[in-house]
């Protein structure tokens, strides 16, 4: 009945809790532990009654010592998620929480995640879905400013709700990370990933992305080609043409993720990084594709270039190479701003520098390229160019090169 009190009692045991945490052996969370029980008993019911009542800052408050709790006592940690995250999954899920509860609920599952040493909540299978399809598919509601909250604490009743989304993607990282080990749960973010990149919102759709790209390294040889062939490939390729900036993006960081971590199964599934490459090469003559967009186009492009040639593919390469080194050096060419000119300087010395026999048509072109690079006042494009020339000659070989020898080294 007195949120002014709870909230400040709340306070004041995690401050207790952190002292004695300072001042004390490193074995007082263990030897006090029916002392925290019961405080952790007594926080709990009091988070029940602040839910009840809409006091989300109280709410907030007496979370932030149960975290501060679960620090001071291992044994106490599995009890305090096992009890708490389910009330913080019902105020997320409930369609009548204010948007300003569901962001006190996103930042302390945040905070849990975060500092999670021992990922015990991975130890708790039941929770682990609950809470990843509960943060996914608060990306499917539309967050409105409410003004009434708490008017208990803060007479100004004002708070910002604008990264709600940002705080759940948060989370939804760090939990996908932990997940992609398991494969039950490997299975449930392909799930989700194919649900959400058809959902007309184009938030679902960046967000399932993301799962798929955070969850990537973890996910080992369970990423089997023929999930690629059958969801991944015609879902990104689709993400790649998508109307909202912020969504092709994503499908383009995650594609360089993919090759990153699954190399092996990417470059030798028949087709695939042709397809990959000559997409993301269209997103580059795209009218309205904005700069940073390009500029990540680019970096993909290097990446994959880069894992093709660590497979052993320098002279039979699974994409257009010549295509590729044309459109690359248009695009620097064209490009207006320094770091869209960078990134496809670096995507052109990825390529040269992965592969072999495909380059000897394009001698001529990429040398004038490079020349235009070391006679430039810009030491950086100088070492592009010096670097990429070394590049080409150790790829083509003497013979191709050799009536470029002596101008390389008067450069």
């Amino acid at each position: 009945s007195m949120p002014k009190l709870v909230n400040e009692a709340s306070c004041a045991i995690a401050e207790v809790l952190q002292l004695q945490d300072n001042t004390s052996s490193a074995n007082w969370g263990t030897t006090r532990k029916d002392d925290i029980e019961k405080t952790m008993k007594a926080l709990l019911e009091a988070l029940d009654h602040a839910i009840g009542s809409r006091g989300w800052r109280v709410a907030q408050s007496i979370c932030e010592c149960l975290a501060v709790i679960t620090e001071s006592s291992p044994l106490c940690v599995r009890s305090v998620k096992r009890e708490l995250f389910p009330k913080l999954l019902d105020v997320l899920g409930a369609p009548t929480s204010p948007a300003a509860a569901k962001n006190v609920a996103c930042g302390v599952i945040e905070f849990f995640l975060s500092t999670d040493k021992k990922d015990t909540l991975k130890q708790i299978p039941d929770l682990n879905e609950k809470t990843f399809n509960t943060l996914f598919d608060l990306n499917f509601q539309n967050f409105e400013p409410r003004k009434d909250w708490d008017t208990v604490l803060d007479e100004s009743n004002e708070t910002d709700i604008n990264n709600i989304g940002e705080v759940a993607e948060g989370c939804l990282d760090r939990l996908s990370v932990a997940l992609g080990h398991n494969k039950k749960f490997t299975d449930l973010i392909l799930s989700r990933f194919a649900e959400g990149v058809k959902s007309s919102n184009w938030n679902v759709r960046r967000t399932a992305i993301s799962c798929l790209m955070v969850a990537s390294e973890g996910m080992g040889d369970r990423l089997q080609q023929v999930t690629v062939s059958s969801t991944i490939l015609p879902s990104l390729l689709a993400a790649l043409k998508d109307e909202n900036k912020y969504v092709r993006r994503k499908a383009m960081n995650c594609i360089a993720q993919l090759y990153t971590d699954h190399a092996e199964c990417m470059v030798h599934l028949p087709g695939c990084t042709n397809e990959l490459v000559s997409a993301l090469l269209d997103t580059l003559s795209g009218p309205n594709e904005v700069p940073t967009n390009a500029s990540t186009a680019l970096a993909a492009v290097g990446n994959i270039a880069e894992v093709v040639g660590d497979e052993d593919l320098h002279d039979d390469p699974p994409y257009d190479v010549v295509t590729t080194l044309q459109v690359l050096m248009k695009h620097f060419h064209r490009a207006e701003l320094f770091f869209e000119k960078d990134s496809a300087v670096k995507a052109v010395r990825e390529v040269v520098a992965a592969v072999k026999t495909p380059l000897r048509p394009l001698v001529d072109e990429l040398m004038e390229f490079f020349q235009q690079l070391v006679t430039s006042d810009d030491p950086i494009a100088i070492n592009a160019g010096t670097e990429g020339s070394t590049n080409l000659a150790a790829s083509v070989g003497y013979e191709a090169f050799s009536v470029y020898a002596q101008d390389v080294l008067e450069y």
